[in-house]
């Protein structure tokens, strides 16, 4: 029997502007960031060894970082056909060289990550080394480095990393598509 090949849970091909990419990375301008947390033993708790990075939360007032990331919704959504209902709080993530990126891990979790659909992650400039996007959909995983504005786009169960940064600073907007959670 011949074996299936694996599904496909992510899409890249669409784009955000330079006038889009200038409105995010504005909004950080007079904003303070926290620490990147990770979920471990049910809790929220800072762990540099396997996040290391700064993240702004960006106000659902931010009516046009919001109508922006809803197109961006709505366009990638055509490739996944997912009910979505909803978009959660997005944030704009800051690693500072030497980081050790972000190990592997998926975006859904108790709570209300248990309602994400698709993880949208925004690449906002390029002026760094390392920080490759990888996905892992079996044994091996993948990478790539997207170019300012694109989007990557996935299945929000699907394993992925931030490899570390090794020379300047990266900055990516992540978001997440929410509706009923995956059966």
């Amino acid at each position: 029997m011949a074996q299936k090949p694996d599904p496909r849970h992510g899409v890249t091909g669409c784009s955000v502007g330079p006038d889009e990419v200038a409105v995010f990375m504005d909004y950080i301008t007079d904003q303070t960031p926290t620490s990147g947390l990770v979920h471990k033993n049910n809790e929220q708790t800072e762990e540099k060894s396997t996040r290391d990075a700064d993240v702004y939360f960006i106000d659902h007032q931010a009516e046009r970082i919001y109508k922006i990331l809803n197109k961006v919704g709505n366009t990638v959504n055509k490739y996944f056909n997912y009910a979505i209902s909803g978009i959660e709080t997005a944030q704009i993530i800051h690693y500072k060289a030497p980081s050790n990126g972000y190990e592997y891990h998926i975006d859904l979790g108790p709570e209300e990550a248990a309602n994400r659909k698709i993880s949208a992650s925004i690449l906002l400039n390029d002026e760094y080394e390392g920080g490759e996007f990888c996905f892992r959909t079996g044994e091996v995983g993948s990478c790539t480095r997207p170019n300012v504005g694109d989007v990557v786009a996935f299945s929000s169960f699907l394993p992925h990393k931030v490899n570390p940064i090794t020379k300047g600073d990266r900055f990516v907007l992540v978001v997440w598509f929410t509706g009923p959670a995956f059966h």
